[in-house]
């Protein structure tokens, strides 16, 4: 029996493997070490289930017990608890430093952590473990692995299609233009706790305005100096800091395949179509770009690149697409992010309760961009409305607010053929110290939501800049000598006053009432209780309609299933498509020769200044 005195000895030898006996199991035991380099990549044993211990100068870390076959092993445990590493647990790569001489702990604590554990196994897709500091104080927590990593247990393969189709026949009923996320879901907070340090990877930042409670959730990719981010603002903080999470791990899973690389096929597409798979000839995506932003296109037929599974809404089964069109900021050293068809981004990627709520939210995200810019290339001159006609108590306060910040508010409907109603807020400055103009938009069945999501951002933004508009000003005068770079590149050029003409178009607009402009919406919302399988069925037929087939992809990694979360892109080819930086631009001519046809006008000059879309 390996007692309190035997793992003494053998943490005494610094032996870095042991079996432990707790009660009638025997349970191998990988133990790592504060004052040198983890070998986490040792072989592990092909036993149900084994454990870790890690043992360091204040603390010790007893557990997980990692199941063999499931998703989580002591190497992406390592792998995050380094990622967050204390100042004073840094080292550097395999230094010979010394944090400690003998090892000291009660040892008869440490296996009464490990019998807690294996008494008490937690949540399924989460990891416990005990923190036993230098007072002897233990306290459980949760490892949550989001995807497996190179050294975890295979798993299976994802069956995406039959996810899809499964969704599509769950009965989920809601009032039209209420919430679709089942309210049922919540986070499981202890896993994204501040006090969870060890395994958590989310650090919150508080970034307050006058009017909201503003959260940004970043996530470090490894030892990488790169962050991703997620904001929430809301003018209540929990559902600030949900909101946040929420965005930040939809980034986290539209950024890089977590876990799903390892089911990608490496192929040309004709060598794709020759082993029986369906693939969707990437030129679909380029062909009438080719000429806009022909230094994005790096795509040739004979080219090999990763492939991964679509669902073809037309087709109604699964298809073959290059994985590049939807991930759009793959990982240091990934050799995948060698091999694209053009530099994407997000939009159209969306985090929801189930994938019903995130294939809708997906398309409105889409129809939303896909409107603001065949309005702005084109200079169409939408709708506006009158602020007086709006009865919103809080949309009154938003525009009041903005208004005593010293901005004029304008409001434009620029709902196109999708018939989802969709808002265009502008704001325009009276003076050297403000925004020349400033825009945001939404799209939203309820179009007062789609007001209130737009002023909301606008609000915020403008809430923000106003604490330091003489940087604002020097970094728009860089911007327009030096061209658009980044993403708030795009609204900060806007502050200089010379840029304000770009937007006389909107000004010549009919002014109309609101209830009146959307009177057959508001008829919906008050008599409607809809099928989300249903009404999400039926927006991408009318999308599949008016621009050919939509590719749903399940970006969804395997520990977001745990906590009731999933993650898709939607893809369609003809639809307008959003970039960021001059070097990206990327524009579809046969879009705005629908939008033309559409608003019964000619085409005319397009606009070429850079879109102003924050």
């Amino acid at each position: 029996m390996i007692g309190a005195l035997t793992l003494e000895d053998t943490l005494r030898k610094r032996e870095s493997w042991t079996v432990l006996d707790i009660g009638e199991e025997r349970l191998p035991c990988f133990i790592t070490y504060g004052d040198r380099a983890a070998n986490a990549a040792s072989p592990k044993p092909r036993h149900p289930r084994f454990a870790m211990l890690h043992v360091d100068a204040h603390e010790c870390i007893i557990g997980p017990v990692f199941q063999y076959e499931e998703m989580g092993c002591p190497d992406c445990f390592l792998k995050r608890k380094a990622t967050n590493l204390r100042d004073h647990e840094y080292r550097l790569g395999n230094a010979q430093s010394l944090l400690f001489g003998d090892v000291q702990m009660d040892v008869s604590l440490v296996l009464a952590g490990f019998r807690m554990l294996l008494g008490n196994a937690g949540h399924s897709g989460r990891l416990d473990y005990y923190r036993l500091d230098g007072r002897e104080q233990m306290k459980r927590l949760s490892y949550w692995p989001a995807e497996r990593c190179d050294r975890c247990s295979e798993g299976a393969p994802p069956d995406d299609a039959r996810a899809f189709e499964s969704a599509f026949r769950e009965q989920l009923m809601y009032a039209y233009g209420d919430s679709y996320r089942k309210e049922d879901t919540r986070f499981p907070e202890e896993l994204f706790s501040p006090d969870n340090a060890d395994s958590n990877f989310i650090v919150y930042k508080d970034r307050n305005t006058q009017s909201f409670f503003s959260v940004s959730t970043f996530f470090r990719v490894g030892r990488e100096e790169k962050y991703g981010i997620g904001i929430g603002s809301t003018t209540d903080y929990k559902s600030s800091e949900r909101k946040s999470l929420f965005e930040a791990l939809e980034r986290y899973a539209g950024m890089h395949p977590r876990g799903r690389e390892r089911w990608s096929i490496w192929a040309s597409y004709e060598g794709v179509r020759q082993s029986g798979r369906h693939a969707i000839d990437p030129t679909v995506f380029i062909d009438d770009v080719t000429g806009t932003a022909s230094s994005l296109i790096t795509y040739t037929a004979d080219q090999v690149l990763p492939w991964i599974n679509a669902y073809s809404w037309n087709q109604r089964q699964a298809v073959y697409i290059p994985e590049s069109l939807a991930y759009y900021k793959m990982d240091q050293g990934y050799k995948g992010a060698r091999q694209r068809v053009y530099k994407g981004n997000s939009n159209g990627n969306a985090l929801g309760t189930g994938i019903l709520d995130s294939v809708y939210y997906a398309c409105l995200e889409l129809i939303e961009r896909d409107a603001f810019l065949n309005h702005w290339y084109l200079r169409h001159t939408p709708a506006g409305i009158k602020l007086e006609s709006i009865g919103n108590e809080r949309i009154r306060y938003m525009i009041g607010r903005l208004e005593l910040l010293g901005y004029s508010v304008k409001l434009f409907d620029i709902t196109m053929d999708t018939g989802i109603p969709v808002i265009w807020a502008l704001c325009l400055g009276q003076s050297r110290d403000q925004f020349a103009a400033y825009c945001t938009s939404a799209a939203h069945p309820d179009p007062e939501k789609a007001v209130l999501n737009a002023l909301e951002e606008m609000l915020l933004a403008m809430e923000y800049y106003d604490t330091h508009t003489d940087e604002i000003r020097e970094k728009a005068k860089r911007i327009r000598q030096e061209g658009v770079r980044e993403v708030e590149d795009h609204p900060i050029l806007y502050y200089l006053q010379e840029e304000r003409h770009h937007f006389d178009f909107l000004f010549d607009s009919r002014m109309e009432d609101f209830r009146e402009r959307f009177a057959e919406d508001y008829e919906k919302l008050h008599h409607c209780v809809i099928d989300l399988a249903e009404e999400t069925a039926g927006l991408l037929d009318r999308l599949s309609n008016l621009f050919g087939d939509v590719l749903l992809v399940r970006q969804t990694p395997e520990g977001y299933t745990h906590i009731g979360l999933e993650a898709v892109k939607v893809l369609i080819p003809h639809l307008q498509q959003l970039w960021f930086g001059e070097e990206h631009r990327v524009l579809s001519m046969k879009r705005l020769q629908a939008a033309a046809l559409f608003w019964e006008r000619p085409m005319g000059d397009i606009q070429l200044a850079p879109h102003p879309f924050p």
